[in-house]
């Protein structure tokens, strides 16, 4: 069972006590930091706990920014901590994205269209 479910799991069990407004948090966290681990295809166990805690916090608050400039967020987060070398696994998730996003058409790359294009040209 994943964290997901077993934060779903526990939510259910406590939706009758006094702490559900917690349990809903740690749900919503857990599920937010698996669908970051997802997203990356890097299984969230080979990461190291502290690494792992400030990419799921970064990952909470990265409000619209693309995943390629997230994970250099939380590339140089880990150097500013001290953290020492990056995880090779995420390293690697790191180069697949940016890949990935810089075979993306960018929108200066798409013509675009003109404003009439059924208007008679003088």
């Amino acid at each position: 069972m994943d964290r997901a479910s077993k934060a779903l799991a526990q939510l259910q069990q406590n939706s009758s006590s006094s702490s559900s407004s917690k349990s809903i948090a740690a749900a919503t966290a857990a599920t937010q930091s698996c669908g970051l681990w997802n997203l990356l295809g890097v299984p969230s166990e080979k990461m190291p706990p502290p690494f792992r805690e400030l990419c799921e916090q970064l990952y909470a608050t990265r409000n619209g920014q693309s995943l390629s400039e997230f994970v250099g967020v939380c590339m140089d987060g880990w150097e500013a901590m001290g953290g020492g070398r990056h995880p090779r696994q995420f390293v690697q998730a790191a180069n697949r994205v940016r890949a990935k996003e810089e075979r993306k058409p960018s929108l200066s790359t798409v013509p675009e269209l003109e404003s009439i294009p059924w208007a008679k040209k003088p």
